[in-house]
């Protein structure tokens, strides 16, 4: 089977997977996956590799393959900041059921490619699947869902890629391999994404005070939790009210 991460680039489907578990980072929004035998820290353009990267600020999503067998090496995809409209959520969240295959990626090619980020996002209530695409469109005759690593999805539209799911994200808060979250882990992660992203946070900066109470209030509700999951979404949110929700009179 042949897909395309951008119109000239294409890439064959091997059988087995080859990243290991991806980590979502709560810091820039980013969910990120690579082999065993790729080391942490490498440069993202290092000369052994080739593919798509975010180059000059440009947000491209990163996917880089090995020079030496042209395998899926790494990826790292960036959550966009605008919300899905209630019209869309639905259609989204259908892709949960789309035809689903196991693999990686195999590049026909050596050359780099662009790769535009996906412009919108949406998480279920319960925070258990979150879906970031190009649009608002829901799986179609000969959509599908590529498993490339533990509870991530690539989405592919007519064999174009257009998007990308994980199953249950916050079990990949700090690659927490191990953990199971909780619906309170669940519902959590999924109102630090309603308010953290989008027009909500727009809010934020823009000074509005009503919109950094919220925030606030949210942070201070999650202060007693014994979930490690929910600890690390309420560090967050400490770091974001400390640059967004207190004049500075106010700051502690």
């Amino acid at each position: 089977m042949r897909l395309h991460l951008d119109e000239n680039f294409s890439s064959q489907v091997e059988d087995q997977r080859a990243l290991q578990m991806p980590n979502f980072s709560l810091g820039d929004l980013s969910i990120s996956a690579r082999r065993a035998t790729d080391p942490e820290g490498r440069d993202t353009q290092s000369n052994d590799t080739f593919g798509s990267t975010d180059w000059l600020w440009s947000g491209d999503d990163e996917f880089r393959f090995s020079m030496d067998d042209k395998r899926l090496l790494r990826l790292r995809l960036s959550i966009p900041e605008e919300q899905a409209s209630h019209c869309t959520r639905d259609a989204l969240t259908t892709w949960r059921s789309a035809p689903i295959m196991s693999g990686s990626l195999v590049a026909d090619s050596i050359e780099d490619f662009r790769c535009p980020p996906t412009t919108i996002h949406t998480i279920t209530p319960l925070g258990d699947y979150l879906v970031c695409t190009q649009g608002g469109e829901a799986p179609q005759s000969g959509s599908l869902r590529l498993n490339v690593a533990h509870n991530l999805d690539l989405l592919f539209r007519d064999a174009q890629l257009y998007g990308w799911a994980v199953h249950n994200p916050a079990s990949l808060l700090g690659c927490h391999e191990t953990t199971t979250p909780t619906e309170l882990d669940g519902r959590t992660l999924a109102r630090f994404m309603q308010l953290t992203t989008g027009k909500p946070f727009e809010r934020v900066q823009e000074g509005h005070e009503s919109a950094r109470k919220e925030l606030r209030d949210f942070h201070a509700a999650t202060d007693s939790s014994t979930s490690e999951l929910v600890k690390m979404i309420h560090a967050r949110v400490g770091e974001i009210c400390e640059d967004w929700c207190f004049d500075d009179e106010n700051r502690t």
